[in-house]
């Protein structure tokens, strides 16, 4: 049996992530993302992160989520830009783009930032594909959620 491969349909958005990725560098800003299953804690470890953090550090975050603006309230207690990504708005995707991410950032005063948290859409098995131009990809796991869940 011969499987065929056709071009790299995300090649657009790795294209997207790449020019982040190159902006971001010449700002020297730094880029997470934070990726998990629904509930394991990624917005409690970024309240952590952010109140650690944000006397030395310029943070903004970049909140995806399909249908709420629950987690980016919770962060709003810290002064600091959240821009939220609902993706409900556009067909309910479980994942962020790339061209989404250079939006936010677009929002944000770059020359005025050291650190941007992206907390991505809670699901483990869409945003993995997407590259979206950041320096580390942060994964939080829930046992709840079952141990094969990394593999």
């Amino acid at each position: 049996m011969e499987i065929k491969i056709l071009q790299d349909i995300m090649a657009s958005n790795k294209n997207v992530a790449e020019e982040i990725k190159s902006l971001l560098a010449s700002k020297k800003i730094y880029m997470i993302d934070m990726m998990s299953s629904p509930g394991s804690g990624k917005t409690s470890l970024n309240d952590l992160i952010i109140g650690a953090l944000k006397k030395k550090y310029r943070i903004a975050v970049i909140e995806g989520d399909i249908k709420t603006t629950r987690d980016a309230e919770r962060l709003a207690k810290h002064n600091i830009p959240i821009f939220q990504i609902e993706t409900e708005r556009f067909g309910g995707d479980c994942h962020l783009e790339s061209s989404w991410v250079k939006r936010c950032l677009e929002q944000f005063d770059l020359d005025d930032l050291d650190l941007v948290i992206i907390e991505n859409i809670g699901n483990l098995v869409c945003p993995a594909e997407f590259q979206l131009g950041d320096d580390e990809r942060v994964v939080v796991l829930s046992v709840t959620e079952g141990e094969d869940k990394p593999l």
